[in-house]
């Protein structure tokens, strides 16, 4: 199961329409060396994603979802970025 499974499936995902979509806006995200122990604390329950197919897939759909999949309706707030791209915070931590 080498390279050539894995590029079959790549292509029968493609064929269905489910194949990833690589934008030329997706640059990498370059760090920077500093301490960010506040900041990860600061931000320890926020979710930053993207959708892999925007042709298939709705933000707005998983936003909706999202938040009672997991049982915390009343704790998340979430956001649509654009572009497939989405942040979503939860209020606190489920008890």
């Amino acid at each position: 199961m080498g390279s050539s499974f894995t590029h079959k499936l790549s292509n029968i995902a493609d064929i269905k329409g489910k194949g990833i979509l690589i934008d030329d806006d997706d640059e990498p995200i370059k760090l920077s060396d500093q301490d960010d122990t506040h900041i990860i604390k600061e931000f320890s329950l926020t979710l930053i994603g993207k959708i892999l197919n925007p042709k298939k897939q709705n933000v707005e759909k998983l936003l909706q979802k999202m938040p009672s999949q997991w049982g915390m309706e009343e704790r998340i707030t979430a956001n649509d970025l654009g572009n497939g791209g989405f942040f979503s915070t939860s209020l606190q931590k489920r008890a």
